[in-house]
């Protein structure tokens, strides 16, 4: 209720970004670019452990 008396807060107040038409939908958007940077960095992840273990192998095999 703070922000609502006052004007200021997590949201500007008289027109909270919540009560726009738009708000659930732009929700949404976001929500599903977090997942794709999340399967994107996972993959990321495990691409870098396989290659660090070809080379590691690699580097086995050559000496």
């Amino acid at each position: 209720m703070l922000g609502v008396t006052t004007g200021k807060g997590f949201y500007k107040y008289p027109n909270p970004a919540y009560k726009s038409e738009g708000f659930i939908k732009m929700s949404r958007m976001f929500e599903k670019l977090k997942r794709a940077t999340t399967k994107r960095i996972k993959f990321i992840t495990n691409l870098s452990k396989i290659l660090a273990a070809v080379y590691f192998f690699y580097s086995v095999c050559i000496y």
